[in-house]
């Protein structure tokens, strides 16, 4: 198991041969030394001579044992040593100098004398802010809480890391000596670290002394009581599992919450119990957690709809999170027909032979209701 000391890790460089017999070329070698009890991996360290005389080289693909060295010859790093004057360095990501050891009138085939022991902080970066409760139901100046995790395979040790809000809020507060297993969490509070989290937004970050951000939370509005948690969904259509910012019910210390996710075709609803099929299967689900009035879940859940939803198992039974419904559209489908165009006469002639004919009804009965000349005249003498 590799073990990170991020404050006492002594990796220092411990001999350099400049000058070897002979032509110096690939000859040329460094040697770092662990001073620690345990195996290190030097991930973030580079090595190099004097600046700009030579690139820096990468040392994130070598580990050193407990006690052990490291020897690493010119050919491979390709740093020329000067035998007048250099420097030999080990650096840190930022770059900045974590040990110097200073050359001058280098004998041939003489190696030179250890530098300096300087003690490198190493911080790990496997730290994580899981959880955070800014708006508790108690004591706020007291119970609110910050939780961080060791998310790597190694112990690690967050002592000088620093933790605060936003830039503008808490002065920072620097972590005592805090060692975690690989997994495991701490939950710091605000009696002890002075972190005050605004219940509008704000955020949690882990920063390191020269302020690099290892871990941040930002949030909105909060609610009262529920912590803003890292959730774990897992999928069980797909078997797909993501992670997710949500407000929960508060873990602190523990596993954060694990939801899931399916969908299916509604079946039943009655009594705040909602039955669906999925794969074939009839599941389950509690939903007196909605919120919703009796008269618009039944509106809601009705049968042959598909639905897809996020629940958590409590105590035996399905708890509905969150739903969306999908509605079946059961109205048939409409079929169109295109026709060839006709003429516009064509068109219209069923409308003008109707007419036509009501206009000679027409004249016809007002024939019948007009009496005739001779009629008229017979009329007339009587």
């Amino acid at each position: 198991m590799f073990k990170i000391i991020p404050l006492l890790i002594a990796i220092k460089i411990f001999e350099v041969l400049p000058n070897p017999e002979g032509a110096d070329l690939n000859k040329e070698y460094i040697i770092l030394k662990n001073e620690s009890d345990y195996r290190q991996e030097l991930t973030g360290l580079f090595l190099d001579d004097q600046q700009g005389e030579s690139p820096p080289f990468n040392l994130e693909s070598y580990t050193i044992a407990p006690l052990g060295e490291l020897q690493l010859f010119s050919s491979e790093t390709k740093i020329s040593i000067n035998n007048d004057y250099d420097e030999i360095r080990i650096l840190s990501s930022n770059p900045k100098p974590i040990d110097t050891m200073k050359i001058e009138n280098a004998l041939e085939g003489e190696t030179y004398p250890l530098g300096e022991i300087k003690e490198y902080q190493i911080f790990p970066t496997t730290v994580q802010i899981t959880e955070v409760m800014p708006n508790p139901e108690e004591n706020e100046s007291t119970e609110e809480w910050i939780e961080i995790k060791n998310t790597g395979q190694a112990e690690i040790n967050l002592e000088g890391l620093l933790l605060d809000d936003n830039e503008d809020g808490s002065s920072p507060w620097e972590i005592p000596t805090t060692k975690l297993e690989p997994g495991e969490r701490t939950i710091i509070f605000r009696s002890e670290s002075g972190i005050a989290l605004n219940n509008s937004s704000d955020s949690a970050r882990i920063l390191t002394p020269d302020g690099n951000i290892l871990s941040e939370v930002p949030y909105e509005s909060t609610k009262e009581g529920v912590s803003y948690q890292l959730i774990t969904i897992i999928n069980l259509l797909t078997n797909e599992t993501e992670e997710s910012w949500q407000w929960h019910t508060p873990t602190p210390g523990t596993l954060n919450a694990t939801i899931f996710a399916t969908e299916g075709l509604i079946e039943t609803f009655e009594s705040n119990t909602l039955e669906i099929t999925v794969n074939e299967q009839i599941f389950s689900f509690q939903t007196s957690n909605l919120n919703l009035s009796q008269e618009l879940a039944n509106t809601i859940f009705t049968p042959e709809q598909n639905i897809s939803l996020t629940f958590e198992t409590l105590n035996g039974e399905n708890e509905i999170i969150d739903y969306r419904i999908e509605t079946v559209n059961n109205q048939p489908e409409t079929i169109s027909i295109e026709h060839e165009k006709k003429p516009l006469y064509n068109q219209l002639l069923p409308y003008l032979t109707t007419i036509l004919a009501v206009i000679a009804l027409s004249i016809y009965e007002n024939k019948k209701k007009t009496p005739s000349h001779n009629e008229k005249a017979s009329s007339g003498g009587t």
